[in-house]
């Protein structure tokens, strides 16, 4: 398996999915720039047009993409920490600040 590895294969959580610090930043911030991005265009298309509703089911369905994206990051994250267990991962999605500092700061196994 090459280095590179898309979100595709991070949203359906395999167990080979496993990524270091670096690549957990990178996509935690890119995932973050692109939902402020949409965010803000539904936004200024809601006030332009006055269609809240629609923007509002749009906006919906971004979070919820957005979400699966970020829990596929965090697990992969987490593989390489050396946790495999649902509880583990959970746990430290949950308990946000410490599964910050585990996930960005603290190296992944060898």
């Amino acid at each position: 398996m090459s280095d590179y590895m898309g979100i595709v294969e991070m949203m359906k959580f395999d167990d080979s999915v496993s990524l270091t610090r670096g690549p957990w930043w990178l996509w935690g911030i890119g995932i973050a720039i692109v939902n402020v991005v949409v965010s803000l265009i539904l936004g200024i298309m809601n006030l332009a047009m006055d269609i809240g509703v629609v923007t509002d089911i749009v906006g919906l369905v971004f979070s919820v993409v957005f979400i699966w994206m970020s829990l596929g990051v965090w697990v992969g994250r987490l593989r390489n920490r050396g946790y495999t267990e649902p509880v583990e991962f959970a746990l430290r999605i949950i308990l946000f600040p410490w599964g910050l500092v585990e996930c960005g700061f603290l190296a992944g196994e060898e």
